[in-house]
């Protein structure tokens, strides 16, 4: 999988989450997809299901310390729009973390991330 955002080699997480962070900011939200690729980024090797939620889980956690934070996007009567969760860090790891178990596994693309949130810089 092509992160566009995320280049070179010897790719370490703070770079990761340093591109994360950049891409909301400046381009787009960020969706499942982006962070399933982060992590199997870092991870080249396969994870197996419990190693791969609890790296995702830390890279929202290293987003959300960094600005980024998660909610749903709107598409009311115009343009589509980001609305932050009013919740707390932990509050909104633990809806995140949910969501997922109830899927039985993270997200691998913004179809089956869509219902669960996306993320974009809110700071």
């Amino acid at each position: 999988m092509v992160l566009p955002f995320i280049e070179g080699k010897n790719l370490t997480r703070a770079k990761v989450v340093q591109s994360l962070v950049r891409y909301a900011q400046n381009e787009d939200w960020i969706g499942f997809f982006w962070l399933y690729g982060a992590v199997h980024a870092l991870h080249p090797a396969d994870l197996h299901a419990d190693a791969e939620r609890t790296a995702v889980m830390q890279l929202i956690g290293e987003l959300w310390d960094s600005g980024v934070r998660p909610g749903t996007i709107e598409h009311a009567d115009g343009p589509a729009i980001f609305v932050p969760w009013a919740l707390n860090k932990s509050s909104a790891m633990q809806k995140i973390d949910s969501a997922i178990a109830a899927l039985g596994h993270v997200p691998k693309n913004d179809i089956e991330g869509d219902a669960i949130c996306w993320f974009d810089f809110t700071e």
